[in-house]
């Protein structure tokens, strides 16, 4: 297996087939039109291409994974690029201006005027489209006579990524679910998803190897195509030609696979009978697959990622990956889970807000973990606050004007399960304020024992989200931990939508721990829920209480965490401690979305509300 390689390159002028770049232009005055002569005196200029290319003999370079660009510079007032037939969305960038869409075109030349005198100009073009069904070309930039090359600075940093339609940006642009084959085709746009935007905040440039519905082991409901790790290796789809150039050296490689392989259920006639089969060669495959990708580039730091609660099947098999390969010797691969994407583009994919949400979560992952990448240019915000991470220092702290949308004083917890007793303390918490212990007899899956709290105030659509909870593990010994796999806040019916979410580790101490996220819809009390997950482990959990702050519209992943939050919510109720047994629920009983009872999104989970 070869990695991907950027090509650069002197594009010679010729008749090119393949890359339609500019079939719908804006209607405004065009800065791009296709021209039926070619001027005289047309130069080439050199170009940077990175994504996987071939190189023809006339000079024109045929592509097909999705993310390819091209850049150039030139001294002048215009410039020309060559295109061919083939259905493709492409945009165009003028000196880093706003990009103009470049929607299937028809082949030929096209001129871009320039209007503004500068010393040099820069042009760019991405491939925004996905193109499963055959390769198109480009034909490279030109200048004619009274134009000439410049200098294009090259970037010092490579991160690559790998993947499926999370990663293409499959129909991110789009703002309805069910959506129609040309409605994907015009609303996907890889130049907006998760790749740029990782790779700007550190200056660097990137490819994007992935294919829509392609798994590790199996494609989406079981689907045929060969399985991502079998075509990453080539250059174009048809497996002619592997990949392959020694400066093509990425510093990073960012994965996210494994939705399709476990988003539906296994069919009647696939090559897995039972599902711990599945997990066993998507396991595998995945460990050697990333294992080939070291070989190849043992300087690569690898990040692998999923959408999804951190209890999910796929992040409960990613995590295993990841420590298959550790123990295998190499320690730099690492795991991230993102929750509460909204999923609301076509088809239950990803959104452009979602796409942000993720790069902010894979940038600070990756700036910890790969120094050679240097400092983001932008601060993500990715904070402890989505990774539920312990609060901050007093002196990061503060509620910056945020809303308190429950009463941690009165509010308790409902819990649910066959395999637990617990009991409510109204003083028993931290400084006196209510706690739930839950006894959890048996371990099973997480969502099978769980707890709620409820809101008491509104929330509007688009604001930011801060979820704080206080858990203690009391039969711990000092330095041991158990797992809370899942807190967040939840709706209380279809589609159970996640809006903040993260995992804890619970020692014998209390501690206050984090979820962050941002409301994709309005939320009124009764629709939405605080909701655990806590039969990942046999132990003895004290839930204290909980904190719901509404932050408006502030960047959900860079919410302030205050120290003091308990201090902020005001002293708890005087009076005569309170101890309750609630009925535990008879094994088998069925919790449903009416009345005062909150089914999960998770698995059939379920809370009581």
């Amino acid at each position: 297996m070869r990695i991907s390689f950027n090509l650069v390159t002197p594009l010679l002028r010729t008749t090119l087939m393949g890359l339609a770049l500019a079939g719908s232009l804006p209607a405004l005055a065009q800065p791009v039109v296709r021209v039926d002569a070619e001027p005289s005196g047309l130069q080439p200029l050199t170009a940077r291409v990175f994504g996987r290319v071939q190189a023809l003999p006339d000079g024109s370079l045929r592509r097909q994974w999705p993310g390819t660009y091209a850049e150039a510079a030139f001294i002048g007032s215009e410039a020309y690029f060559r295109v061919g037939p083939g259905d493709v969305s492409l945009r165009l960038r003028v000196d880093g201006e706003a990009p103009i869409p470049l929607l299937k075109p028809a082949p030929g030349l096209y001129r871009v005027s320039v209007p503004r005198a500068a010393p040099s100009h820069r042009l760019r073009i991405d491939v925004a489209s996905e193109n499963q069904g055959g390769a198109t070309s480009f034909g490279g930039f030109f200048v004619a006579a009274g134009g000439r090359p410049a200098t294009l600075p090259a970037r010092a940093h490579q991160v690559e990524f790998i993947g499926d339609s999370h990663t293409v940006g499959y129909a991110n642009t789009s703002t309805k679910r069910e959506c129609s084959g040309d409605e994907v085709f015009a609303s996907t746009d890889t130049s907006l998803g998760v790749a740029p935007q990782v790779a700007a905040r550190f200056d660097a440039d990137y490819q994007v190897n992935a294919i829509s519905g392609r798994g590790v082991v199996r494609n989406y409901n079981g689907g045929g195509g060969e399985p991502l790790p079998t075509a990453y290796p080539f250059v174009l789809f048809d497996k002619a030609s592997v990949a392959s150039d020694p400066s093509w050296r990425p510093q990073a490689i960012v994965i996210s696979l494994g939705t399709n392989d476990f988003s539906t259920p296994l069919n009647p006639g696939e090559k897995w009978a039972r599902r711990e089969q599945l997990q066993a060669d998507f396991e595998a495959s995945y460990a050697k697959f990333i294992q080939e990708l070291h070989r190849q580039q043992p300087q690569a730091y690898i990040l692998l990622w999923a959408a999804g609660s951190d209890d999910s099947e796929l992040a409960t098999e990613a995590r295993k990956v990841v420590k298959q390969v550790q123990q295998s010797g190499n320690a730099r691969v690492g795991f991230v889970a993102v929750p509460g994407l909204a999923a609301s583009a076509c088809h239950y994919h990803p959104s452009l807000a979602d796409d942000q949400r993720i790069a902010l979560l894979l940038t600070r992952h990756l700036e910890a973990q790969v120094p050679g990448l240097g400092k983001p240019l932008a601060d993500t915000g990715a904070s402890a606050a989505a990774t539920g991470s312990p609060a901050a220092p007093a002196s990061q702290a503060a509620a910056a004007g945020a809303q308190l949308v429950n009463d941690p004083r009165s509010a308790t917890w409902s819990v649910y399960g066959a395999t637990q007793t617990h009991e409510t303390l109204a003083q028993g918490g931290p400084k006196g304020y209510p706690m739930t212990r839950v006894d959890v007899s048996a371990k099973g899956n997480p969502w099978e024992v769980g707890a709620s709290t409820p809101l008491n105030k509104p929330i509007q659509a688009g604001d930011a989200i801060l979820v704080a909870v206080y858990l203690r593990a009391p039969a711990l010994k000092d330095g041991e931990s158990t797992r809370v796999t899942y807190f967040g806040l939840n709706e209380t019916s279809a589609p159970y939508t996640s809006f903040a979410n993260s995992p804890a580790e619970v020692t014998n101490q209390w501690k206050v721990f984090y979820a962050s996220g941002q409301a994709t819809k309005p939320l009124v009390p009764g629709q939405a829920v605080v909701g655990m997950h806590l039969a990942a482990a046999r132990h003895v959990l004290e839930l204290g209480p909980v904190l719901v702050y509404d932050h408006g519209k502030a960047d959900p992943a860079a919410l302030p965490r205050p120290a003091s939050l308990l201090d902020e919510a005001g002293a708890a109720k005087e009076g005569t401690v309170r101890v309750r047994r609630l009925r535990q629920r008879p094994r088998g009983e069925t919790v449903t979305s009416s009345g005062s009872h909150a089914c999960g999104h998770s698995r059939g989970s379920c809370w009581s509300s």
